[in-house]
């Protein structure tokens, strides 16, 4: 318990750890990861006092008893003699500038203020601490939501540097800001990833079944058929977890998973890179693909809905590239094929097979 009290306190009073947790960069990833290795006890503290931060506004600090004061200040007071104690006999190391008598007058004001937000949070909840016991503070994640209505496509880039390519009607979250551990986002639907590498920092998409982690590669999964969900490997290296078999199976460039979401059956192929990431380029491509697949991808793609009379012929297979054409022009291209009619009106598509007239 002592330990863990030292490390949360000289977290907390650290001016370069609340640098390092409100704006990282790579030297500070380098540094605190390293002093980590040194300190690999205080990994639990090290997530409560960035939990702290991250769930503390300094600019709106409430008003504060006396009483709050002083059990604040002993607490303080216990935790910076423990640390001055503990921390002098590493003179001769790159970290004795952090001990606490090191700080500057405004860093342990900052210090201060946080902890007094935190022990006045507590109080109000009824559940303040007594001098002396550990200061636990869990804040929830905040979330970003990326959503594409059918016919919408959307590209933006994450603080990591990782490029994010979004289908249409597809959903994406991530948090507002990744930990120092990993960097985790949620799928629906389908997206091309581009993930910026971060040897300390894996990437994880999670996607119902599936886990897939990665360190800084291009791939694509597709979520669209409720039936069967794809992972294509364009570049790099990824490991996909079976969540509930616990299963774990790596991926080289080129291959595809193919996972049934009924059976759970999976199965590793080869795949066509244009034919399955082109869409995000404006490329809408059909190999030897079904009528109501095709209709499928069409109401996606274009945002419409199809209203369908009669049959096309036995064995209709489509196969053809369209790149950033007009719904019209698709499907005038297709109807000299496979004979059949159509009319627009607004989004509904109205389209008759002339052999079942």
């Amino acid at each position: 318990m002592k330990k863990r009290q030292d490390h949360l306190a000289f977290l907390l009073a650290s001016s370069e750890f609340v640098r390092w947790v409100k704006h990282p960069d790579r030297h500070l990833d380098d540094f605190w990861n390293q002093w980590l290795d040194l300190h690999p006890e205080a990994y639990p503290d090290m997530l409560k006092a960035k939990s702290i931060l991250l769930g503390i506004n300094l600019e709106h600090i409430p008003e504060t008893s006396d009483r709050k004061i002083r059990i604040l200040g002993a607490i303080i007071k216990e935790n910076s003699s423990q640390l001055t104690g503990t921390r002098r006999s590493r003179r001769n190391t790159v970290f004795h500038w952090f001990a606490w008598e090191q700080l500057g007058q405004w860093s342990k004001v900052a210090a201060i203020l946080t902890l007094v937000f935190l022990v006045a949070g507590l109080y109000r909840m009824g559940v303040a601490p007594e001098v002396g016991e550990e200061l636990v503070a869990e804040a929830e994640t905040v979330w970003i939501i990326k959503q594409t209505a059918p016919g919408e496509k959307l590209s933006f880039t994450l603080a990591d540097g990782s490029t994010i390519w979004l289908n249409s009607a597809t959903e994406f979250r991530f948090p507002e800001r990744f930990d120092s551990s990993n960097r985790t986002v949620v799928l629906r639907g389908e997206a091309f990833f581009d993930v910026a590498p971060d040897s300390l920092r894996p990437f994880y998409v999670e996607t119902g079944d599936l886990r897939t982690k990665v360190l800084g590669t291009s791939f694509n999964i597709n979520l669209m058929h409720p039936d069967q969900h794809k992972i294509s490997l364009i570049s790099g290296k990824i490991a996909v977890v079976n969540k509930i078999t616990e299963e774990e199976i790596s991926l080289v460039p080129g291959q595809q998973l193919n996972y049934a979401t009924k059976s759970g059956r999976t199965v590793l192929g080869k795949f066509n890179a244009e034919e399955v990431t082109g869409w995000k380029d404006g490329k809408l491509i059909f190999r030897q693909t079904s009528f109501w697949e095709v209709v499928r991808t069409l109401e996606s793609w274009y945002g419409v809905r199809f209203k369908v009379v009669g049959l096309p012929k036995d064995g209709w297979r489509l196969t053809g590239e369209y790149h950033n054409q007009t719904l019209d022009m698709v499907l005038g291209r297709m109807a000299y094929i496979e004979d059949f009619t159509y009319s627009i009106h607004q989004k509904t598509i109205n389209l008759t097979f002339k052999n079942d007239e």
